[in-house]
């Protein structure tokens, strides 16, 4: 990595995250759907680097492409079906105290 690439993601730290999302903005070309500053410092540096020296091979575009292919993506976690709740019944008669207070 250059001194130059390394001077740009040094900066990332110190920018508000407006300012990171204009950036992102910038390098990606797709609108920002994050807040989070970490993350989008991770993702500006990711793309400095890919610019700087090239990205990915065309060998690791081409696997990920079929293990896309392969895979089941879900895009939302799986619904609780109401049925598969157990509900026990309370056995005891008297109501069951806090032991944290006093009798």
């Amino acid at each position: 990595m250059d001194s130059v690439t390394a001077a740009e993601i040094a900066k990332l730290d110190t920018m508000t995250v407006s300012k990171l999302v204009e950036k992102f903005e910038s390098l990606v070309g797709e609108k920002c759907r994050s807040r989070n500053k970490r993350y989008l410092a991770r993702r500006i540096a990711w793309r400095l680097q890919a610019n700087a020296e090239g990205g990915l091979s065309v060998r690791a575009l081409k696997r990920a492409a079929e293990l896309a292919l392969d895979s089941e993506v879900r895009v939302t976690p799986p619904h609780e079906h109401k049925r598969s709740r157990v509900v026990v019944a309370a056995v005891e008669s008297k109501p069951v105290r806090d032991l944290r207070l006093p009798p």
